[in-house]
Parts: structure tokens; sequence; C-alpha cells
């Protein structure tokens, strides 16, 4: 065991809180420092964080998700309840892989101990989705990963007190508070006000309020506003560059033709949908580039072969957000605050990123055919 006295099977966990809060590969910019502290190489704490990356689909409070589901024309929580599902792979496989490289061994105790987050993980995540909609589950799915994490460090020693936690758990609190709450009164009134639980609405009432009661002092809000600004640019202006080439790609028939030809293939269409996603991830390092370019070809062609077209784009949903931890934007990224300037990440940590992938998607390519007979079957 290394970095610490850290158990060895929470190594790169705690990145899928900050990648759900906030998307864009930040929960990996904030994990892997941290896990440099706890004494791991740079290039050991990069793969770690990145292999953390396991609930990229609700990154940033789901949009990815959201633009395959209004692309693909098909339920929002139903995409995220079935991209839950398909991403037990994910959970599992990418657990044993950080383990494997931080540890090697672990004993039955943390052994039990691992399968008691992912079982708990990944059950969590299947509930959020239908119960709360897409844009909390990774939130809430994370936060049993840390509740779960902190009762276990609770007898190694003792844990920051509540008011330096509480402070520092404010804005999360805040965001998540507001969208269940919002969630729970549209339920209630029957569907109407639904703008309120729009996810962007409380990013932002998050930011305002907790800017507010932390008293930020104005010079700070100088300094930061540039940086804000500057990042939000180059964010917004790739991801609605994917979504008008996913739209123009509807709309002057090359979606169409693009699944005609995957029709053609046949059943073998299904075994590819997690490599076109993939590929998508790994090209544009966003869960939604990949969605906005291939959802609408994807569903096209599921119903052309008669198979479920929520099932196949789970499937181009989970392989796509799994694909962009080998993608040179993010890993650059991390690599950048963790590593010294000019230096890049060695070829054998991109070997293990690209190992990852490419096991994930040979894993979902075997399942997904079965998931997808079973669900037109149940729904026949």
């Amino acid at each position: 065991m290394g970095g610490r006295g850290r158990p060895g099977s929470e190594w790169g966990l705690d990145t899928a809180f900050m990648e759900s809060v906030t998307g864009f590969g930040l929960g990996v910019v904030i994990t892997a420092p941290l896990l440099v502290g706890f004494g791991l190489s740079p290039a050991r704490a990069v793969v770690t964080g990145m292999l953390g990356l396991v609930l990229v689909p609700w990154g940033s409070l789901g949009p990815g998700t959201l633009v395959a589901a209004e692309l693909g024309q098909v339920d929002f929580t139903g995409l995220g309840v079935w991209s839950a599902v398909l991403s037990l792979p994910v959970l599992v496989i990418n657990a044993a892989l950080i383990i494997g490289l931080n540890q090697r061994r672990i004993g039955w105790g943390q052994a039990g101990f691992v399968v008691l987050l992912l079982l708990g993980e990944w059950l969590v995540l299947i509930a959020a989705n239908y119960f709360f909609g897409p844009p909390l589950a990774g939130v809430l799915a994370s936060g049993w990963v840390i509740a779960v994490t902190l009762w276990r460090l609770r007898r190694g020693g003792p844990l920051p007190s509540i008011w330096r936690l509480g402070r520092a758990l404010l804005p999360y609190a805040i965001l998540v508070g507001g969208l269940v709450f919002s969630n729970l009164a549209v339920a209630l009134a029957g569907g109407s006000g639904k703008i309120a639980t729009n996810p962007a609405l409380w990013l932002n009432l998050t930011v305002l309020i907790t800017v507010l009661l932390l008293r930020w002092p104005r010079r700070m809000l100088h300094e930061v506003w540039p940086v804000i600004w500057g990042r939000w640019q180059s964010v917004a202006l790739v991801t609605l560059l994917y979504m008008l080439l996913g739209s123009l790609m509807s709309a002057n028939g090359m979606a169409e033709q693009l699944a005609s030809t995957a029709a053609s293939l046949g059943g073998g269409f299904t075994l590819l949908v997690p490599l076109i996603g993939a590929l998508g991830g790994y090209l544009t390092g966003s869960n939604t580039g990949a969605a906005a370019m291939f959802s609408t070809a994807t569903v096209t062609a599921a119903n052309q072969l008669g198979s479920s077209p929520l099932i196949l784009l789970a499937g181009q949903n989970v392989a796509g957000s799994v694909a962009i931890i080998a993608s040179p934007p993010r890993v650059a990224f991390a690599v950048s605050v963790t590593y010294p300037p000019g230096q890049t990440l060695p070829a054998s940590g991109q070997r293990q990123l690209l190992g990852a992938v490419g096991l994930l998607v040979v894993v979902l390519a075997a399942l997904l055919p079965w998931v997808a007979a079973l669900a037109t079957g149940v729904g026949g």
C-alpha cells in the first residue's frame, strides 16, 4: 500500500464526485495533485485520476446524456437509467485497474469494502437516475462513495471538524439540495415550473449564493472573473461546434446515410456501437461532442434493425465517456497540473489508459447485444 496510509482501494475513486459536479475533466485536475501529495508518482497520479473518471455520462450534471437524448429523440431519464446499468463494467474494471496499479494485492477486508463501495455506487446510480433524473445521479452516486469512505476512515483517526467540513461542502449542498427540492416540487405540482429543475440555473445560483455567503473580497472576484470567462469561452465554443455538426448531419441526410450503411451490417452493428462511441469520445475529448456526432445515426440504425434505440444509445453514451480517459486533450489537462512545465505523460502511462479503454470497449461490445435483445423482448 502506498501513499501515507490511505486505503489502496480508494485511490482515484473520489474523482467521480468532482467530475459529476464540474465536468470537463476538472475532477482529475483536483484529484491528481492530491494523489501526488499522498505519495504517488506523477505518472501514477495521472493514470489513477483518469481511471477515476467512471461517471462521465453524468459529468457537469449530464449535458452529454441530455444532448444524446435530444438528438436521438429518446427519454432522457430512460437513457440515464440504462447508461447506469451498462456502467457496471466501467466501475468494476477501473477499480480493479486502480488497485492493480497502486497496491497489487489486497486483503479480504479491503476486497469486501471495494465490493460494498462499487455495488452501492452502481445501485445508487440507477436509483438516482430513475427517481431524480440524470443531472443529480452522478452527484448522489459519488456521494455514496464519499460517505462510505469517510465512515471507513474515521477508524483511522479524527476527521475534520463539522464546521470546516460543512464550509467546504456548502456549495455542493446548495447545488444538490436545490436540485432535489426543485424536482420534488415540480413533481408535486404535476410538472409545471420545470425550468426550476434546470441544472444550469442551479449551477449559477450556487456560484452566486456561495460568493455572498463566504463574503469573497471584491479583489478576488476581479482576479477570478477573467479566468472563468476565458475557460468558459473555449469549452462553450467547442461544445457548440460539435452540436452544430450533429444537427447539420441530421438535417442534410448524412446521419440517415450513415445509419443505412450501419444497418446493412445487420446484427454486427450492435457490436460496433461501443467502438463508434469510443472513437467519438477519444477524438473530441467530450461525451457531449461524441453524442452530437453519432446519436442521430445510432438511433436511426437501431430503428431500421428493429433493435432498442434506447439501449444502443446508452451503449454509445457509456463507451464515448469511457474513451475520454485516454483522449489527448484530457490527458494533457491532467499532466499540466501534475508535472513541471514541458513534461509529458510517459508512453507507458498512455498505453495503460488506451489498454483500459480497449478492454472496456470489448466488454461493452460483448454485453450490449444481450442487453438490447432482452430489452427488445421485454418491450415486445
